[in-house]
């Protein structure tokens, strides 16, 4: 069982390592005095923190007890020092590791390992995500203030998950620079995804963070739809959908048992624009989506959460419950993707170059990728069912072991 596992992880690694195409790449090191090629580096960082590595020095540790097998897959054939890492991930444009995420997951598309589950169609879930960090030198970097007067800054990402997937892969990773937000860098993350992945999905959501008239209608420009969730921002478009769906049936429900006390029932409600509610609502707006949350806990039962929604979409293009899923599957960009870089990978508390703002960017690029390439792993590559639901942190271990035990072949028939 033990060889067998991390010979296919080895394998695996082999293969997608590859597809990754590290030569494409810029290089920003001089030429004179190196001694790494940039390819080796990048494989053998992101090979790392699939295998749980969460600082440079466990990185420059692990180097040196590799299989030879591994060393020869990696081009990693001598230790490689903490040092010479951080040099490199502290001068790379973390944008020009993106194309390396793209081409990955164009891959995968060609592999039929992102087909749509439980919906006609693609959907993609973005959202942002915030780490704190007490070096400013980047472009991204927002200089915030302690009560106490003591500056730090945070480094925000816009991550594109495709939630439809069974693996719900990061398929793109867009750095927030300072002087914007959320819903200011909407439109080039939103545009750079449908150039590179607009085959794969119909319907785009977000959170309140870059629900606005003008995302909504440049959405429909590019021919996709969307699914924007409305919160007091927008307190008078909220407050007229809100009594549109107050008295409007319950077309869906779910129910969740968590255990013999306690169940989570969500419902749904939904009602098609009318033309006399067109000039009070943005124009592209076809579907207004309310979800309740109840929760049965002993006897009680308590309403919790209230959500609002606006789509593009026709009602009539999903069915009640197949609404119900989209809205629900929103949340898989946060449980799946940022849950487990912070619970898994710890993205916040071990950003590998804290006192350099910029590597800390390349890092978090290079740990989605390290993430993908597990999650697809995890729920495409293996078959049976209680194996995808294998723990992080077990297939995170099994992937150290591939690391240094392999032989060569043996990957060599994994792969």
């Amino acid at each position: 069982m033990q060889q067998r596992w991390s010979s296919r992880l080895a394998g695996y690694a082999e293969e997608r390592l590859r597809e990754a195409e590290w030569k494409l790449v810029a290089d920003p090191r001089s030429r004179r005095g190196r001694r790494w090629a940039l390819g080796p580096m990048l494989s053998a960082m992101v090979t790392a923190m699939m295998s749980g590595t969460k600082s440079l020095a466990e990185l420059e540790r692990l180097s040196s007890t590799l299989s030879p097998a591994t060393r020869r897959m990696l081009g990693v054939p001598r230790r490689l020092a903490d040092t010479t890492m951080r040099e490199l991930l502290c001068k790379l444009d973390p944008l020009a590791l993106r194309p390396v995420l793209h081409r990955l997951i164009r891959a995968a598309h060609r592999r039929h390992a992102l087909t749509p589950e439980h919906l006609p169609f693609g959907v993609v879930a973005m959202d942002g995500k915030v780490t704190a960090l007490p070096d400013g030198r980047s472009p991204y970097a927002q200089r915030q203030t302690h009560d106490n007067g003591v500056p730090y800054w945070l480094m925000r990402t816009v991550t594109s998950c495709l939630v439809t997937a069974r693996a719900k892969p990061c398929i793109d990773v867009l750095p927030i620079p300072a002087a914007t937000n959320e819903m200011g860098v909407f439109a080039q993350a939103f545009a750079e995804l449908v150039r590179h992945a607009g085959t794969m999905f119909r319907l785009v959501t977000y959170d309140a963070g870059a629900a606005s008239a003008e995302n909504a209608r440049l959405v429909v420009e590019l021919g996709k739809d969307y699914l924007f969730r409305l919160k007091n921002e927008s307190h008078h478009q909220l407050q007229l959908i809100s009594e549109l769906l107050i008295h409007r049936p319950v077309a869906a429900f779910t129910i969740d048992v968590h255990s013999n006390t306690k169940s989570i029932v969500r419902t749904v409600r939904l009602m098609s624009v009318r033309q006399r509610e067109r000039s009070l609502l943005w124009p592209s707006i076809r579907t207004l989506v309310r979800v309740d949350t109840w929760v049965s806990e002993a006897g009680q039962t308590e309403l919790v959460e209230t959500r609002h929604a606006v789509s593009s979409l026709a009602t009539d293009t999903l069915s009640p419950h197949q609404w119900l899923i989209a809205v629900r599957a929103h949340w898989a960009v946060e449980n799946n993707v940022h849950h487990t870089l912070d619970a898994v990978f710890t993205e916040d508390d071990k950003p590998m170059t804290p006192g350099h703002a910029n590597g800390a960017l390349v890092v978090m690029v290079l740990r989605r990728i390290a993430y993908t390439l597990l999650a697809l792993f995890r729920a495409v590559t293996l078959r049976a069912e209680h194996n995808r639901e294998m723990p992080w942190r077990a297939l995170i271990e099994w992937m150290r072991l591939a690391l240094i035990t392999q032989r060569a072949e043996v990957m060599r028939v994994c792969a």
